[in-house]
């Protein structure tokens, strides 16, 4: 179990955290919001000696910070649909038969 700064956040908190990162928000604009809020005031206050969160706590990952499109460890791995329309070919099997007919690529031949 994990317990930094962040891992303690509560679940829905870390996922705003996640969404604000994702957008690109620099650390700047993140942690004076972080860090006023009462759920991360008592944590600190109850865990970290009331020390608030700093740029390194949200890049302090065991192999230094996060290059895209890598992701932080709080950050849930996107899940594969299977009712969606979009399919990745490395992760789904094609179909063994092709939507083109042998007769149809005599049409498009070269030399012909």
């Amino acid at each position: 179990m994990r317990t930094g700064k962040i891992a303690r956040l509560p679940q829905p908190l870390r996922d705003q955290l996640n969404r604000r990162l994702a957008d690109g928000q620099p650390a700047a604009q993140i942690l004076p919001w972080l860090n006023d809020l009462p759920d991360v005031r008592q944590i600190l206050a109850d865990h970290f000696a009331a020390r608030p969160i700093s740029p390194q706590n949200l890049s302090n990952l065991p192999n230094g910070p996060p290059s895209p499109p890598s992701a932080p460890p709080w950050l849930p791995l996107p899940t594969l649909d299977p009712q969606s329309s979009i399919l990745n070919p490395l992760l789904c099997p094609q179909p063994s038969s092709s939507p083109i007919k042998p007769d149809q690529t005599k049409k498009f031949s070269p030399g012909r």
